[in-house]
């Protein structure tokens, strides 16, 4: 999916880990620095999450008389591919 599809919920998740880190911070029963390691994981997971959802395409070209690599040989036609897939 695009990235753009999935920018809702990347704001919906930061702003969770936000409301968390409000709520405790109020409450009292954690310290600052608790609260700031799980905010910064609440919003490293979002981040995560929203990337995850990516389709990523490739266009791939081998120009004749490039080198082929990790071989010695060398391409004698030109050739050209393509590739879709999700990060990992």
């Amino acid at each position: 999916m695009p990235l753009s599809s999935a920018a809702p919920s990347l704001e919906t998740d930061i702003r969770s880990a936000y409301q968390t880190a409000q709520g405790d911070g109020s409450s009292g029963n954690k310290t600052s620095d608790i609260i700031i390691t799980e905010l910064a994981l609440g919003i490293a997971t979002a981040i995560h999450s929203y990337s995850l959802q990516a389709l990523v395409t490739t266009q791939d070209t081998s120009d004749a008389g490039q080198t082929d690599i990790p071989g010695t040989g060398v391409t004698s036609v030109e050739g050209k591919g393509t590739g879709t897939g999700n990060l990992l």
